[in-house]
């Protein structure tokens, strides 16, 4: 709502409310005179509403509340006119639409004492001129914006004469030919040059940056020259393209093979294992394939596990990498052909998946086979007679047998925690009688410089004897064999040191320690 309008709403105590459908009569025009405190306007009957004192408004003999809608809002730029009205007494006339759409005419004028303004329906002759100023004065706007585009904008504007030469359109034109340096490289490119990226040099060849052309000309014959500073932006984009393949060069050494799929799950980057790996087409791969197309191809292939509902398999799959988080995801895929492949998924904060494939075949046959080894040491040990137990350097218990077991009731795998030589001494303190033997044990089982072999008789409380015999393995643990039937035969100052069970037990019992450590390695 215009000033003129809530002035006299405020006026007259009038509501809010207009009626922006009403218009005003062909022949209705009416005057506003201000005073210090009052607002008056004499037209037709001066006595049609029982107003304040002091104020009389009418029109055309039609009561004042029916008018002001009719007015509707005279736009923003009759304020200032009637501010300069009332303030300096500066006369004018403008031209305004009423809510319906009217061309009304404003005068505002000073006549003695009163300030006055005229509101007329303005002529045919008028609404044909002002129609003509509202479009001049739409493109003065136009220019004005188009003007502080070109003015504000990074982008330098020349235009281009028949020579070639180029003159400077706004301040970044002016900006960049300021030194001679690039002015001269400028002039160089012309008129020859086309669009696109160009490298501007100096005199001597010394290179002054990189900008982006193009070229334009206007319907009359006038050329213009745009001419962007792109220079850091081919800095950043050789350092990306100098990373990647920096980045490529280093995964193509790796013997596993590599995918990435960005955010969108398609494949931005592999390396040469992952195409000898699956025997993939690089042109293939190269073409950015979605992950759902990567799978495809991978069964196609046979080079996925054998599914009975592939599409349930994908979607879980799918499912599960999705759902990763910050842990990596991992699975073992046993592929028809007998090969098995280790998959790591790692991700990446800004939504990018790394997948990486490697072949554990190998690996896996001989960790089974060493582990078919260990259970047929570890049977062997079992049926043996005599207690057999494996410490390690530095005395944890790698191996025991039965036989050990039901002689000292003791089980060293009982708990996670690995058991070593003291809780298995404190076992055997509880089934022998006071003596040295077992301290000697534990000292030669920790001892770095030793013998090859140690010996000692210990007393069950059931009675009868135990020859202890420990040899030094080569890896540095120790093998304890406790043995009833030779204690009886031998006095101790008897037991030779080299005496060895008579199973040869041995030889058994160091290859399944090797092969332990070769599995945990």
């Amino acid at each position: 709502m215009s000033f003129l309008v809530r002035l006299f709403r405020r006026a007259v105590g009038l509501s809010e409310e207009v009626a922006p459908h009403d218009t005003l009569g062909s022949a209705a025009s009416f005057t506003i005179a201000f005073d210090l405190d009052t607002v008056s306007t004499a037209y037709g009957d001066p006595t049609a509403l029982d107003l304040p004192p002091g104020v009389i408004l009418t029109l055309a003999g039609q009561p004042w509340t029916e008018v002001p809608g009719l007015l509707g809002d005279v736009e923003e730029r009759l304020e200032p006119k009637l501010s300069r009205l009332l303030r300096d007494g500066r006369a004018f006339q403008t031209y305004a639409r009423s809510a319906a759409g009217q061309l009304l005419r404003f005068n505002g004028s000073v006549s003695g004492l009163n300030t006055q303004l005229k509101i007329s329906i303005a002529s045919a002759g008028e609404e044909s001129l002002n129609a003509e100023l509202d479009r001049i004065a739409d493109l003065e706007a136009e220019r004005d914006l188009l003007t502080a585009q070109r003015d504000t904008s990074p982008v330098a504007v020349f235009e281009m004469d028949a020579t070639g030469s180029l003159s400077p359109m706004n301040p970044a034109a002016r900006s960049m030919v300021s030194t001679t340096a690039a002015s001269n490289a400028l002039s160089w490119l012309f008129p020859s040059a086309t669009d696109g990226p160009q490298q501007l040099r100096s005199a001597d060849g010394t290179a002054l940056g990189w900008v982006r052309l193009t070229q334009s000309s206007t319907p009359d014959n006038r050329k213009f020259v745009h001419i962007e500073d792109i220079d850091q932006q081919i800095r950043v984009e050789r350092a990306l393209e100098s990373f990647m393949s920096t980045l490529t060069e280093t995964f193509a050494h790796l013997d596993s093979a590599l995918a990435i799929f960005d955010r969108n799950r398609q494949l931005t980057l592999f390396n040469p294992a992952l195409t000898s790996l699956f025997d993939l087409n690089p042109a293939n791969l190269a073409a950015r394939p979605s992950f759902r197309e990567f799978l495809e191809a991978l069964r196609s292939r046979r080079m996925l596990p054998e599914q009975s509902d592939f599409t349930a398999w994908r979607r879980s799959l799918t499912e599960a990498v999705e759902r990763t988080g910050d842990t990596p995801y991992q699975d073992d895929w046993t592929l028809p052909s007998g090969q098995i492949l280790r998959v790591t998924v790692r991700p990446h904060p800004r939504g990018a998946l790394a997948f990486v494939f490697k072949d554990i075949s190998g690996h896996v046959m001989l960790e089974r086979r060493y582990r078919a080894e260990i259970e047929l040491g570890q049977a062997t040990l079992d049926r043996l007679h005599e207690a057999v137990a494996v410490f390690g350097s530095s005395g944890q218990i790698l191996f025991t047998n039965s036989a050990l077991e039901r002689a000292l009731g003791f089980n060293a795998f009982d708990s996670l925690m690995s058991a070593g030589i003291e809780d298995l001494v404190r076992a055997a303190d509880q089934k022998c009688n006071p003596g040295e033997g077992w301290q000697g044990l534990i000292d030669y089982v920790l001892k770095t410089d030793r013998q090859d072999r140690w010996n000692a008789l210990v007393e069950p409380v059931s009675g009868g004897r135990w020859l202890l015999r420990a040899s030094a393995l080569p890896d540095g643990s120790t093998m304890l064999v406790i043995s009833a039937s030779l204690a009886e035969s031998h006095e101790p100052e008897q037991i030779p040191l080299h005496l060895t069970p008579p199973t040869d037990v041995l030889p058994a019992i160091a290859h399944s320690v090797q092969s332990a450590r070769s599995v945990t390695s």
